[in-house]
């Protein structure tokens, strides 16, 4: 089956569609429980559903009005902490599939380990063209690295970028414990070679100095509209993200 998104991605959407459902919920809720508030002050015999989850106030729905005066901002900060954990949580686990689609680290590992160690047998032309290369650069002479770069088969040799693969994924599987949110967007340029635009960075970096704020209890308060516009942005750059990777990264490539 053709492979249209990944699994990460799918509890991403999965998870969004839930904190914007649950949002959809309150902001019904709250202006209905508004009224029939206003019912029962005109009313007293209005039935008004009693929470069973907690116990009641001492002054009746004292807590329920209190807290109906700044429910879209304590919401909205809610959305945005949640959101960007979930999208946090994406991009990570995005690249543990990567590594779990070519076989898992050991089995990766070792695949990148053959093809940069394997025997490689140069025609006595290649061996001339490649001695060649074999000297400082110098602009004057482009064309003919060019030229010489061509004559050589891609199957006779191993290039040396080629050569530090097996380095870099080492690294990678090493160190991916310790990334923090503050690396992915360096992630996503240097490492899934995704053209994020400068713009988006900073949307991202803003977002994220936003969220620490609300996590460590700078701000429980975030409107609500500036909540769905960063779970829009967050969303969308998923979206790219996980396109790119798809059609470059979820690739069988053992074969090869």
């Amino acid at each position: 089956m053709q492979i249209k998104r990944s699994k990460a991605f799918l509890i991403l959407k999965e998870h969004s569609q839930s904190t914007l459902d649950f949002s959809v919920l309150v902001c019904t809720a709250v202006p209905q429980l508004r009224y029939a508030f206003q019912q029962h002050d005109i009313d007293s015999n209005t039935h008004l559903v009693e929470n069973s989850e907690f116990r009641n106030s001492t002054d009746p729905y004292s807590t329920e009005k209190k807290t109906m005066l700044r429910y879209k901002t304590v919401l909205g900060a809610n959305i945005l902490l949640s959101n960007f954990s979930f999208f946090e949580s994406y991009f990570f686990s995005l690249i543990d599939e990567i590594i779990d689609f070519h076989g898992g680290k050991d089995d990766y590992l070792n695949f990148i380990e053959r093809k940069i160690t394997r025997t490689i047998s140069l025609t006595e032309d290649e061996k001339k063209n490649l001695k060649k290369l074999r000297k400082e650069h110098n602009k004057k002479h482009i064309d003919r690295y060019i030229k010489y770069t061509r004559l050589i088969d891609k199957e006779s040799i191993i290039w040396p970028s080629e050569k530090l693969a097996l380095y870099g994924a080492k690294q990678i599987i090493n160190n991916k414990k310790r990334w923090k949110s503050a690396d992915i967007p360096n992630l996503m340029t240097d490492l899934l070679t995704y053209n994020l635009e400068p713009e988006s960075k900073d949307t991202f970096h803003s977002l994220r100095d936003d969220r620490n704020k609300i996590a460590h209890g700078k701000r429980l308060s975030y409107t609500l509209d500036k909540a769905l516009t960063a779970n829009k942005f967050l969303y969308s750059l998923a979206q790219k993200i996980d396109e790119h990777v798809v059609n470059n990264f979820l690739i069988i490539e053992k074969y090869s």
